[in-house]
């Protein structure tokens, strides 16, 4: 599948998102490929879909229709397609397919969801720059200096957001 920056525009108009963030957005993340994916052994943050709340490692992980509790939590540690959206991330939003279907529109719609949420606690007077630092790390953190402790990540995004305005 091609990445096709037009479906992203529409995709990003219905959740009333600058298209030019969205496409930056997916140039940093996977460099505008579909079929990005990157496991992040790492992330702690699944979801139990059965109960619709965080999973706590004390209770056994719930398999599904379709995948095995083992591929459920392989599936959650993923960032899927163009956004980079974690598995566990969609299935906290709602999502209840299989995972490769995040590398196509869906999977926009999902990282849209989130920015779109993110905006909503984040987005300071005119500046997406929290809402993109919390998009990358969860929450917008600084360091003393006032800087987000991922300010390289947010200065590509601006960049790359800038480079599509032009």
């Amino acid at each position: 599948m091609i990445f096709d920056p037009y479906i992203a525009i529409n995709i990003a108009s219905e959740y009333y998102l600058p298209s030019e963030l969205v496409l930056a957005i997916i140039k940093v993340e996977s460099g505008n490929n579909c079929f990005a994916m990157r496991y992040e052994p790492t992330y702690q943050w699944l979801w139990d879909v059965e109960k619709r709340t965080p999973w706590h490692d004390r209770e056994p992980f719930p398999s599904y229709a379709f995948s095995s509790s083992e591929t459920e939590r392989i599936g959650q540690k993923i960032s899927w397609g163009p956004m980079q959206i974690m598995g566990a991330l969609a299935r906290e939003l709602g999502y209840s397919d299989r995972f490769p279907k995040l590398c196509g529109p869906t999977g926009l719609h999902y990282g849209c969801k989130y920015l779109a949420r993110l905006a909503t606690r984040f987005k300071e007077d005119d500046s997406w720059d929290p809402v993109v630092a919390a998009y990358n790390a969860g929450v917008p953190r600084r360091t003393p200096d006032n800087r987000f402790v991922n300010q390289d990540y947010v200065d590509s995004v601006t960049k790359a957001a800038r480079k599509i305005m032009t």
